[in-house]
């Protein structure tokens, strides 16, 4: 059994106990300042990029096509696109897509700024002002494109060529390749896709301010 610490050894561990706890508390203390420090600074530095932004969208030129027309018009694009993905894959073709969808338009109604990564606004001709395009919607859009890209495949190429398939391995062997390219990666998950093509579109847009 070990012995039993005298009432002075009892002291000096309670008094060594009570060192280490003050020293804890200032420790924490200047932690809690430094902690508040940078908050003040990320919020300050939230604010100002909040307002550059803002500014920034309160000067653009109206969009020379509203954004739901947009979204028509990349749709439209999509049978131009089926070879791309038949050559690489879903995602290329997307990306290929996006690509066209901002050439000969004057004033797209789609922005992005190189202070929020990621983040979109687009112009809402009801309220007529910019609004942030939540991530949930962007990604609607998304899947909204691989549909499309199905249903084309099946209008421009499957319709077309169904009788070759039925009749010639050769088609056989195309329809399921082209088909499961179409369909995407099963290797990548919604949310790697989404955010992918995400980040492609934002560094295709970007302003630098």
């Amino acid at each position: 059994m070990s012995e039993i610490p005298s009432n002075y050894e009892l002291l000096i561990l309670i008094n060594n106990l009570s060192n280490e706890i003050q020293l804890l508390k200032h420790e924490n203390k200047e932690l809690n300042v430094k902690i508040e420090n940078i908050q003040k600074t990320n919020n300050s530095n939230l604010k100002k990029s909040f307002t550059l932004i803002q500014q920034k969208l309160n000067e653009k030129l109206l969009p020379s096509i509203l954004f739901d027309e947009w979204i028509e018009h990349v749709f439209s694009l999509i049978p131009s696109k089926l070879e791309i993905v038949f050559e690489n894959d879903l995602l290329k073709g997307i990306f290929s897509l996006l690509n066209n969808s901002i050439k000969n338009i004057e004033y797209i109604p789609i922005s992005a700024y190189n202070k929020k990564k990621n983040i979109f606004y687009y112009y809402n001709l009801k309220k007529e002002e910019w609004e942030i395009l939540e991530n949930k919607k962007f990604d609607e859009f998304i899947d909204r494109i691989c549909y499309h890209f199905l249903k084309e495949f099946k209008i421009c190429w499957y319709d077309v060529n169904i009788q070759k398939i039925n009749t010639q391995e050769e088609y056989k062997i195309l329809y399921n390749s082209y088909y499961m390219k179409i369909l995407g990666s099963e290797k990548m998950s919604d949310e790697t896709f989404h955010n992918r093509v995400r980040t492609h579109f934002y560094n295709l847009i970007k302003e630098n301010i």
